[in-house]
C-alpha cells in the first residue's frame, strides 16, 4: 500500500509540472509586439459568391466544380 501511495505521489508530482510543457516561451520580440495596439482589420468588402461546391454521396462526385477545379483533380488523382 505504501508503494502505491508512492508511485501515486511521484506522478501527481511529475503531472503537475506538465502544463510548464506546452506553455509558450515570451521572447523579447513577443513581449515588445504586446505592447503595440491590436491591429484593426475590417470585415471583407465587395465579397461574390461565384460558386458553390458540394459533394454527391449517391454519385460519389463533387457537384458544382468549376473546369480548371475538375481538370486538376482528374490530373493529380484526387477526384
Amino acid at each position: 500500500m505504501d508503494l502505491c501511495v508512492s508511485v501515486l505521489g511521484k506522478l501527481t508530482h511529475s503531472m503537475a509540472n506538465l502544463p510548464r510543457l506546452f506553455r509558450r516561451q515570451r521572447n523579447r520580440a513577443s513581449a515588445e509586439a504586446d505592447d503595440e495596439p491590436p491591429m484593426n482589420i475590417s470585415a471583407p468588402t465587395n465579397v461574390t459568391h461565384d460558386c458553390h461546391v458540394g459533394f454527391d454521396v449517391e454519385k460519389n462526385t463533387f457537384t458544382g466544380l468549376p473546369v480548371a477545379w475538375k481538370q486538376w483533380l482528374q490530373e493529380s488523382n484526387i477526384g
